[in-house]
């Protein structure tokens, strides 16, 4: 079954994020570092198949997201497939990353800092996205 149209949009905002993200290394690595974690979050909802079930998860890192996506998963076990448990081990970055970085002053996170980061994110959206497109759920149109 493909995607929904909502999942193909949060699947579309994933990839956009982690390649925004890697444009802005250069110029504001604050944001960078910032945005990345948004692409595997975003990717992680596309995967989820029931209509609002994305809106249980917050972002990674919040109080209570590991509960959520367990929550999740009961109702959609389906999604297990793409591996959107336990990323600390593989992705430790985007394990520590916290929605508050937002406050943080500008200049706090230098380009030899996000740029890890930036990687995780890539290496975990491109995963899902990857294993989506081989189950043949990703259209052919679809703009990547």
């Amino acid at each position: 079954m493909q995607l929904t149209e909502k999942q193909l949009e949060l699947l579309s905002a994933a990839q956009r994020h982690v390649r925004d993200a890697r444009a802005l290394l250069d110029s504001s690595s604050d944001q960078s570092w910032h945005l990345a974690a948004f692409g595997p979050e975003c990717a992680r909802k596309a995967t989820l198949p029931r209509r609002h079930l994305d809106r249980v998860l917050g972002h990674l890192g919040e109080d209570g997201d590991d509960l959520a996506l367990e929550f999740a998963l009961a109702i959609a076990p389906e999604a297990a497939r793409y591996r959107l448990r336990r990323w600390a081990s593989e992705f430790p970055l985007l394990a520590a990353w916290r929605i508050d970085c937002r406050y943080e002053k500008t200049r706090t996170r230098a380009r030899s800092t996000a740029e890890p980061l930036v990687a995780e994110a890539e290496a975990l959206v491109h995963r899902i996205s990857q294993a989506l497109w081989l189950d043949g759920r990703i259209p052919g149109d679809f703009a990547w």
